[in-house]
C-alpha cells in the first residue's frame, strides 16, 4: 500500500523524513511543507520494496527493506538526490539472506543479517561511515533478528538482537 512504514528526523530535527508505498518524502517540521519527494519509480530510489526501517546519518539516507527483501541496505545522497550503492550485509557474514534491522553507533552502522532458513547462520554486519568499508563483524551465539541499539553517555553500546540477550560492548566493540 502506500501507508507510512518509517520515520526519522535529520541529525538537526529539523526534517522528518518518511518512507512508505510512495518511497521517501521529507517533510519540513516547523512549517510543515514538504521538502522533496522521492518516489519509488525514481533512479535515486534503489530497491523495489517499501522502506521499513530508515536511518540518516549527515546526508545520506539509509533504508531497509521487509526482511523478505533480501539483505541490501539502500542509500540515498538527499542533497543530490541521487542514489548510492547499495550495502549488501551478508558479505562480511559470508552469508546470502535478509536484514532484520539496523543502527548508526558512533561512526559505524550495524545491520543485523541472517542466512535463510537458518537464523542461527548470521550476525551483525559493521559498515565504517567514515571510510566506506565493512569492519569486523560480531557473531554472537545463538540467532538474530530485529536489532536495537544504544549508545549510554559513557560511550557503551548496547545491543539487543533477536537471540542476543541485552550485551554491553565499550566503545571499540569489545564486550
Amino acid at each position: 500500500g502506500d501507508g507510512i512504514t518509517s520515520m526519522v528526523l535529520n541529525e538537526d530535527d529539523a526534517v522528518l523524513w518518511i518512507g512508505g508505498g510512495f518511497g521517501v518524502q521529507a517533510l519540513d517540521v516547523r512549517n510543515g511543507s514538504e521538502v522533496t519527494h522521492i518516489p519509488k519509480s525514481s533512479a535515486a530510489f534503489t530497491g523495489n520494496a517499501d522502506p521499513v526501517q530508515l536511518l540518516i546519518h549527515e546526508d545520506v539516507l539509509y533504508h531497509r527493506p521487509w526482511v523478505g527483501n533480501g539483505d541490501r541496505i539502500h542509500r540515498i545522497d538527499v542533497t543530490n538526490e541521487t542514489a548510492l550503492e547499495s550495502l549488501d550485509a551478508g558479505v562480511p557474514l559470508g552469508i546470502s539472506g535478509f536484514a532484520w534491522g539496523m543502527g548508526i553507533v558512533d561512526d559505524h552502522l550495524l545491520v543485523s543479517a541472517t542466512a535463510w532458513p537458518d537464523t542461527t547462520n548470521g550476525g551483525l554486519a559493521r559498515w565504517s561511515l567514515s571510510d566506506g568499508n565493512w569492519t569486523t563483524t560480531i557473531t554472537p551465539e545463538g540467532g538474530v533478528d530485529e536489532m536495537e541499539v544504544l549508545t549510554d553517555t559513557r560511550g557503551d553500546v548496547w545491543i539487543a538482537a533477536g537471540d542476543l540477550a541485552l550485551v554491553r560492548f565499550d566503545s571499540n566493540f569489545t564486550e
